[in-house]
Formats: C-alpha cells, structure tokens, sequence
C-alpha cells in the first residue's frame, strides 16, 4: 500500500523536468542565434521583407517606380510632409503608398508614442503607415494609410495596441488571437506611469486635437480615475507579456525613452529590422522636423497618483524586466519614478 502514489508522482516530477528542459533549451537557443548590438533594441534580425527592396540600394520617394527597388503603387495618393520647409530638399520629400510588404505591426500600450513614431518612419522611409483602427483626425493630418486595409501590402507598418485594449476578463485564447503571433511587431516600451496619464488625458478629451490637448487636473482625483489606473497597470504589463511570449515572428524592441534621446539612431534601427534601406537625406530632413501633427505638448503637473499605485507599476516593470533579460532582450531603461 505504501507505493500505491509513486506512479502519479513520477510522472508528475518527469513532466516538470520536461518542461524545465524545453524552457531552457529555448533560451539558449535565442542567445545562441547570436544578438545584434544591445544599443539597437532588438535581438535579432531575419529578412522579412520582399526581394524588390535590395539591402544596398538607398530608397528616394521621389524617384520613379521601382528604380531604387521599391515598387510604388502608381494609383496611390501622396503627401509632401514639409511643404512650407525653408530647405528645398525638404520639401520636395514625398510620402507614399508601396505595393508588395508584407504586415509588420507597430505594437504599443496606448499613450506611448505610436502615431509620433509612426511620423518618424514615414518621413525616413517616405513609405505611409497603416493601423488596424480608423482615426479620421489622424488621417486628414496626412496619414493617409490610416483608413488602408492592415493587409494591403501598401504600408510599413500597422499600429495595433493588441490585448491592451483587451478586457481583463476575455480568456487567454481571444488574447491570443488578437496578437496574430505570426506577424513580425516592432515592440514600443515606454513608463507605464507616463504612458497611463497620456492615455488618460486621450480618453478624456471631446471633439477635435484629442492626441494633443491636456485636462483639468481635478480628473485625476475622481474614482474613475483610481480604478482606471488598476486596470491599465495590468494591461500595461499584459500587452508586453503576451506580446513576447506568444509571438512567433521576430519581434523588435523599441524603448520610448531612449527614441526620444536619439530618435535618428533608432528610426535608422527599425528600418534595418524591416530590412529597408535608410536614405540619409530624408533622415537629416527627419532629425530637422522631429516634432510632427500628434505629440502632445509637455505640462509641468503634479504627479496624480496615490499611494500604491506607482508601487503596482514597479512590479508590473521588474516582471517585464526579468521576461525581457530571460529572451535576450536589453534591459528597460530606470524609470527613476517608480523607484
């Protein structure tokens, strides 16, 4: 009678030991493929882009179709970013729709940067972004691969906020269908305690310029804005977990707060994971303009949250830190906020 449990218990501990193995094995795996320079936020690169963009030649918008290797869409709209820019160059530069790319999404927690990094590409590349959402406001603005279907083929990349805008309550298998883990995603990270209050003051704003405009700092003290904060803390952490643990196609990591510091540098570095060529006049064009339609303004105010909540965050952070050191991945900048 006293061995009666062994058999269960064996096959228990063989499983545990399967799945240890497997985990490191992955991990391993990763780090052996080899990880490009941990300045550039990515780990490693795969060509993922059509054989008409070649890997040697610079891409000019304003050259004719496919001269330079990208195969532009001759029934597609364009749009002269800096029109009235003092430099000629500049404002001869042009955005347009290509054909032939394959879906690339621009993930990120709401409030972190999208639609400005989204202006950033299109005016290094001068190829249009597209969304997997239709913001009107965005797309008058010059957007025009807003309102383009995600899969067209037409755009650079697709911004998606994926599972942040997931209720916490869906189950992990709508989670998971809301990523598509098989389409390669440039990741942006930025401070969930900044992120939250930009998504905020989005949420809150009526009418026109919501990407822009601030709000009264009496709404951070209501409940809605408590239970707000609960949430997006979660979901803050759950759209970087699922995003890396689940996704199957390479993934590049963006961090907000370093693109700010040297926004060149890694505009340049999301191209070179595309594997689309950089043209240095468009960028020097890019680095003179580096504000755009949709970055909100800074204000100085006080910080809104209580006691506990940046706590919450701090620990949302450090599991996000330790998933991203286990991948291979660079480290998340100190938010010294949420020390």
């Amino acid at each position: 009678m006293i061995f009666k449990g062994k058999a269960p218990v064996k096959r228990f501990l063989f499983g545990v030991l399967a799945l240890t193995s497997a985990f490191v094995f992955l991990i391993e795996s990763k780090q052996k493929a080899g990880n490009p320079p941990m300045d550039t936020g990515h780990r490693r690169l795969v060509s993922i882009r059509s054989n008409t963009i070649p890997d040697t030649q610079a891409v000019d918008s304003i050259t004719e179709d496919g001269k330079n290797g990208v195969t532009w869409d001759p029934s597609g709209a364009s749009w002269q970013l800096w029109k009235d820019s003092v430099t000629n160059t500049c404002s001869q530069y042009k955005t347009r729709f290509a054909l032939g790319l394959p879906r690339t999404y621009l993930v990120s927690f709401p409030g972190s940067g999208n639609t400005w990094i989204r202006y950033l590409l299109e005016a290094a590349s001068g190829v249009f972004t597209g969304s997997v959402y239709t913001d009107r406001e965005i797309e008058a603005a010059g957007y025009l691969g807003e309102a383009d279907k995600p899969d067209s083929g037409r755009t650079l990349v697709q911004k998606t906020h994926g599972t942040a805008l997931v209720l916490l309550k869906s189950n992990m298998k709508t989670r998971y269908e809301v990523i598509k883990a098989d389409v390669p995603a440039v990741l942006i990270i930025r401070n969930p305690a900044r992120a939250i209050i930009s998504y905020w003051k989005f949420i809150k704003t009526q009418g026109k310029n919501k990407h822009t405009k601030q709000v009264p700092e009496k709404s951070f003290k209501t409940k809605e804005f408590r239970n707000y904060v609960a949430t997006m803390t979660v979901l803050w952490e759950q759209l970087i977990t699922d995003r890396l643990l689940w996704n199957t196609a390479p993934v590049h990591i963006v961090f907000y707060e370093h693109l700010v510091n040297d926004p060149v540098s890694y505009v340049k570095g999301i191209l070179e994971f595309l594997r689309f060529p950089t043209e240095e006049g468009r960028l020097k064009c890019m680095a003179d303009h580096l504000q755009g339609s949709f970055k909100r303004p800074k204000k100085n105010e006080t910080d809104p949250y209580v006691t506990g909540e940046k706590e919450g965050m701090s620990y949302a952070v450090k599991r996000v830190n330790r998933l991203l050191t286990l991948l291979g991945y660079p480290e998340l900048p100190v938010y010294e906020d949420l020390l």
